[in-house]
């Protein structure tokens, strides 16, 4: 999952939370915060799944650091870790956001 997916899910939810509790649009209702919920969660579970995919490419090629194409590929990914492991927090702030403002809606 990329930067642009993640963005795109803080749009949704920072729109979502914009809305006033009453008038305008009406209050959330439940079927929309389950929905950007689902999705904040599908967003978190890929983003685990890449931050997982990425300590295991780094736990294999760190025995081989001297072999100059895993060390040149080893170079690479622990920024791409902290990325993806940024992200996750993104999201996961988000949901959190969503959870707050639906426990207040109750």
């Amino acid at each position: 999952m990329g930067q642009v997916e993640v963005m795109a899910y803080a749009a949704r939810v920072r729109a979502l939370l914009a809305r006033p509790e009453a008038g305008g649009d009406g209050p959330l209702t439940a079927a929309q915060v389950d929905d950007v919920l689902t999705d904040g969660c599908a967003l978190a579970l890929a983003l685990e799944a890449q931050c997982s995919r990425l300590e295991r490419m780094i736990a294999d090629l760190a025995p081989r650091a001297d072999d100059p194409d895993a060390a040149r590929l080893l170079r690479t990914l622990p920024p791409e870790l902290r990325g993806a492991e940024g992200r996750l927090e993104t999201v996961r702030s988000a949901i959190n956001a969503v959870r707050s403002r639906a426990g207040q809606a109750v």
